[in-house]
């Protein structure tokens, strides 16, 4: 297991207590208004800023939800919610987005930007985030087809050190340049496609 997840048992801990205060357990029909005001009732959303998460795997989905809990991952919003929820809520929210379909968004992309992102991903990240980033690992999310302005974002946190990452992912990071995760950003973003939870995939 990545090195990262040795944390996990003291994260759970932690978002056990925050989630104390919770008031009648979460049902999936409550996950919508729980969670959609900003990921869409169905964890897609027409917010550049803000990933889609519908279809994300589930392993990934709870570390990311346990590390904001535990303030690992910094978001005041996401953290503030958290507070009113138990382990078992956070499951059951992460049962609803898992299996749904993950869809890629339609982007504007420069297509010299997405040949040279094309190549820095099977450099780099392929390992990981499988098939050119349309497939998912038990730990890693689905990147192709997801916001590229949250990209940008979410990088630019590992590469200042904002939020954790394993050493390999690291020093990984490290070797990009501004450019080299301009280009990442636009490989990604070329992606329109919906992937059920059974793995089909079908493309615009």
């Amino acid at each position: 297991m990545n090195s990262r997840y040795c944390k996990l048992g003291a994260i759970l801990l932690l978002a056990s207590v925050a989630g104390a205060q919770a008031a009648d357990p979460v049902t999936p029909n409550m996950v919508p208004t729980i969670c959609g005001v900003c990921h869409g009732p169905d964890g897609v959303n027409d917010s550049p800023a803000i990933p889609n998460i519908a279809g994300q795997p589930a392993d990934y989905l709870r570390y990311a939800l346990l590390a904001y809990a535990s303030k690992e991952w910094r978001s005041v919003i996401v953290e503030t919610i958290l507070t009113h929820y138990s382990l078992s809520d956070i499951d059951v929210m992460v049962e609803f987005y898992a299996t749904r379909p993950y869809v890629g968004i339609k982007q504007e992309v420069d297509p010299s930007k997405v040949e040279v992102g094309k190549k820095i991903h099977y450099q780099l990240c392929d390992n990981c985030h499988m098939e050119g980033g349309l497939a998912p690992d038990e730990y890693e999310p689905i990147l192709a087809g997801q916001w590229m302005p949250y990209m940008r974002h979410a990088i630019e946190l590992y590469r200042t050190g904002q939020r954790p990452q394993v050493p390999m992912m690291a020093t990984k990071i490290a070797k990009l340049s501004d450019e080299g995760v301009e280009a990442l950003v636009h490989y990604y973003g070329s992606f329109a496609f919906k992937r059920e939870p059974d793995g089909k995939i079908t493309t615009e």
